[in-house]
């Protein structure tokens, strides 16, 4: 039918809707029209907000399930002298991790399995995030894009290091891209 629209159309209305229904649902926590944040149900032992979500501007998330979402971080909810993680991403030559492009991403899982932190990296150098305090498992992953990375695949995982951080240190958590191995150590 020559009126009917293409599947391009509907792909792109269904991703408004998905935009509008996520934006609506962070109601008075919208920071501006193109980050929006959250907080969690996660508490800390100070009775706030153990992280807060913030939807990154220009970039969706294939879902698995043939559908696409804005790519949404976790950020930790941090007290002065929290424990940092300086991300490096070693041994990068050989084979890419995607044909056009791939973005890394750090997240940190507490000991009883709440999410502390889901964050896209930057895509040149280290990245330095702040953390609770207290066991968890810091998670290396990917995610495969298009040219743009405008458009990111679902995740592959690299490799994870168990820690226990302490406030006021600072930490190295080296990722190998050619053997997925990582290794968490202090940077003292």
């Amino acid at each position: 039918m020559a009126n009917s629209p293409g599947p391009e159309r509907a792909q792109v209305a269904c991703m408004l809707v998905g935009a509008v229904l996520l934006l609506t649902a962070c109601g008075d926590a919208a920071t501006s029209p193109s980050v929006a944040t959250s907080s969690t149900s996660a508490i800390s032992s100070i009775g706030e907000s153990a992280s807060i979500q913030r939807v990154v501007p220009d970039v969706m998330v294939l879902d698995g399930n043939g559908g696409t979402r804005p790519l949404v971080e976790t950020i930790a909810v941090t007290a002065e002298g929290a424990p940092e993680v300086e991300v490096r991403w070693v041994e990068t030559g050989g084979a890419p991790l995607g044909i056009e492009g791939a973005r890394g991403f750090i997240r940190s899982v507490a000991a009883d399995g709440s999410l502390i932190l889901d964050r896209l990296m930057e895509e040149e150098g280290g990245t330095r995030v702040a953390t609770q305090p207290g066991d968890q498992t810091l998670v290396a992953y990917y995610r495969t894009c298009d040219g743009n990375c405008g458009m990111l695949d679902p995740e592959s995982p690299l490799c994870s290091a168990f820690g226990t951080l302490h406030s006021g240190k600072a930490y190295v958590l080296e990722v190998s891209l050619r053997t997925h191995m990582c290794s968490l150590t202090d940077s003292d």
